[in-house]
């Protein structure tokens, strides 16, 4: 019997440790209202979108908002990668990237719409910034687009059109509807929580 509630309270000690973790969440900029499709010329043309997590965790999954030229009707799809951020004086090499290139390829019905590449879960060790960056894989009009918001008001660079450089943020290129699911993907109790829940019940 006390073995019984002994393995119980340290179930439910468990459970609020590991309740204790917020739930995972879209980090976004943009509005979620469509406005138009950003296109580029060439192949490996892209954009970058920033985040600043408020806590070290996982970034699980990618979203775009994509479009099709018309008249071209197979979906190219993009290559995505994450890169590092570091505060550097030199805003053309913030860092460097530490996942991908991966390819996402996708179907849609509709001429434009969400996507979302679900096999990414990379560990974020920190609460430095980081850049998701999506990539064109074919040149314009054999591409795909991502759309940019009505509301056009948050900095966002374009890869290649800044001559392939991060730089400038300041510059309002609209916000790109691309997001990224971030939080604990492996809401694991940390070793010190569970030696203190241990020693209650030696």
């Amino acid at each position: 019997m006390v073995r019984a509630l002994a393995s119980i309270a340290i179930t439910a000690a468990l459970a609020a440790v590991v309740g204790a973790s917020p739930p995972p969440e879209w980090l976004h900029y943009d509005n979620g209202t469509a406005y138009q499709p950003i296109y580029r010329q060439n192949k490996d043309d892209g954009w970058a979108v920033k985040f600043e997590p408020d806590e070290p965790g996982y970034i699980q999954r990618i979203r775009l908002y994509v479009g099709n030229p018309p008249g071209h009707t197979s979906w190219d799809g993009f290559q995505l990668e994450i890169w590092d951020w570091y505060d550097s004086s030199i805003p053309e090499a913030p860092g460097k990237r530490v996942w991908g290139p991966q390819a996402f390829t996708y179907n849609l019905t509709n001429p434009h719409g969400w996507v979302t590449y679900t096999n990414v879960d990379y560990e974020w060790e920190s609460t430095k910034p980081f850049l998701i960056l999506a990539k064109q894989r074919d040149g314009y009009p054999n591409c795909d687009s991502i759309y940019c918001d009505s509301a056009r008001t948050t900095p966002n660079p374009n890869w290649s059109y800044f001559i392939y450089k991060w730089y400038p943020f300041e510059v309002l290129n609209g916000d790109f509807l691309l997001r990224v699911y971030y939080g604990p993907s492996h809401p694991a109790v940390a070793p010190t929580s569970l030696g203190r829940i241990r020693a209650l019940y030696r």
